[in-house]
This record gives structure tokens, sequence and C-alpha cells, in this order.
């Protein structure tokens, strides 16, 4: 597991801004985050062997913004999809199996990036 001061750095490095330590928990800095200039999609792609299912969520300054938040199939070996409307972090969730019962992931999603799903 990560410790969350080296997950934070590695945000920095990714992401580009430095983190300032709060006691106000991570996730709810995540959907708190300033909004950029203008909306941006959030794509992400699948590059797995087997179908998955994603969704993004619009929460904080994104929601009622138009953003969907359904579930999308992602067809196997690089099919990837657009969630416009999104000025702000939001979760990606998915799920490799439509069993009940199946885990579902999470992933951090920022407008701009592509996040491709292994």
């Amino acid at each position: 597991m990560i410790e969350s001061k080296h997950l934070l750095t590695l945000f920095d490095q990714v992401l580009g801004f430095h983190y300032i330590a709060s006691s106000t928990p991570l996730s709810l800095q995540i959907l708190n985050q300033p909004t950029t200039k203008k909306m941006s999609a959030i794509r992400v792609t699948n590059n797995t062997a087997e179908n998955i299912y994603v969704s993004v969520t619009a929460s904080g300054g994104d929601f009622n913004k138009g953003g969907s938040e359904d579930w999308v199939t992602l067809k196997a070996n690089g099919e990837g999809a657009n969630w416009g409307s999104r000025t702000q972090w939001q979760v990606i969730r998915f799920t490799r199996s439509q069993t009940p019962g199946t885990l579902v992931e999470t992933i951090l999603g920022v407008p701009g990036s592509n996040v491709n799903i292994y």
C-alpha cells in the first residue's frame, strides 16, 4: 500500500501542483478542487483483454452541469470514451464484470487527462 505522503508526492509530480497538508480528508479535498478555466473531458481507455464497465462522477462544482454518471461499456483492447462537462477532479468507477457482488474499482480522474485501465 502506498503511504499518503508518497501518494501526494506522486500527485505533485504527475499533476504539476504542490499539495498543502490539511485536516480535511483527502476525499473531500479531491472533490473541492478549484475549477479550471473551461470544461474539459476526462478520458478513460480500456487496455484490458476484456470489456469493462465505467462511470465517472459529476460531483462538487460539476454537479448538475450536464455531465452523466451513467455506466458505459468499454470494449477490450483500446476502446475509450470521454466524459465531458468536468472542471474538477472526479472519481472514475469501473468493474470488470456485471456479476452482482463484483468489485467496483476506483481511480482519480482529472479533466484534460486520459486514464488507462490495465
